[in-house]
């Protein structure tokens, strides 16, 4: 009778849990839901249990994919070549959430995009923060601040040979610093 009511404290957690998280949705001003994001929140059915000679086997199943429409926001992740990134909020549309059971699921989804088609160029993604309704300044502010960020990732990049001799000057400057110290 107590491994019954586990699994049915277990559920309910399951569901509290996801009805917190549908309820944090905030409101959503500087975003748009262009991107259909899927997120799979695979729920766990009760993990089932038996004895056996080694000891006790547990199980767990899996009952329904929740599919998510997240809304689309300017990013700030320079990884693009140039233009303005576009990155999902954390905030996502409640109304349109879709549940399927994981072999429905399974059966509707596809097959895998390979990266290219996950790529989006410059313009794709322009045109998807304009769609949402971001201003043009906007757009162009989060481009330059992606482009002053890759140069500072190449800087770093071209630095890195160069760190070994930068940490013996360092070291060098605190001694004299010290010395200068001690003298005054």
């Amino acid at each position: 009778m107590a491994k019954e009511d586990k699994r049915m404290s277990a559920k309910r957690e399951m569901k509290d849990k996801r009805t917190v998280m549908q309820g944090n949705n905030q409101s959503l001003t500087d975003s748009c839901s262009t991107v259909d994001s899927i997120l799979l929140e695979i729920d766990a059915v009760a993990p089932k249990s038996y004895d056996t000679n080694e000891g006790t086997v547990r199980r767990v199943s899996f009952g329904e994919v929740e599919i998510r429409p997240y809304f689309t926001t300017i990013g700030d992740n320079p990884g693009s070549m140039c233009g303005a990134p576009v990155t999902l909020s954390w905030d996502f549309d409640a109304k349109a959430v879709r549940r399927l059971q994981l072999e429905e699921y399974e059966e509707r989804r596809g097959p895998p995009r390979s990266g290219k088609a996950l790529f989006l160029d410059r313009e794709v993604r322009e045109a998807i923060l304009l769609e949402c309704g971001f201003p043009i300044q906007e757009i162009i502010v989060a481009a330059n601040q992606a482009t002053l960020d890759r140069l500072k990732r190449r800087k770093t990049v071209m630095t890195l040979k160069y760190a070994p001799l930068h940490e013996a000057l360092e070291k060098v400057k605190r001694k004299v610093t010290r010395i200068r110290w001690i003298v005054l």
